[in-house]
């Protein structure tokens, strides 16, 4: 689950980046929150599940160290949909502006 979820949020900041969607790029927030909750959750669950499975504990300790990794994924995609999104807005009002220019007799 978690890593489909990871993989899915790299999919769609990409498909974001290339349309230049910005309504795609902000749904990314709310899956990297998803992603950011799992990550808190799972110290707890681990903290339950060693004491009574320590043949597992090299399992464990990788399992955490997978679901961080997957969260940064969420992280780093968030940091690419927040420029996406500044990217294409800024495009957009530099382009609406009116072009005032100055000319020397003014």
């Amino acid at each position: 689950m978690l890593i489909n979820r990871s993989i899915l949020i790299v999919q769609q900041v990409m498909e974001a980046f290339f349309n230049e969607d910005t309504k795609l790029a902000r749904s990314v927030f709310q899956k990297d929150e998803h992603l950011d909750d799992i990550n808190r959750k799972a110290n707890g669950l681990l903290s339950e599940y060693i004491p009574s499975n320590l043949n597992n504990l090299e399992q464990a300790l990788n399992t955490l160290s997978i679901i961080r990794k997957l969260e940064r994924v969420g992280d780093q995609s968030k940091n690419i949909a927040e420029e996406i999104i500044f990217y294409v807005e800024a495009k957009v009002l530099k382009h609406t502006k009116p072009n005032k220019k100055k000319t020397n007799r003014e």
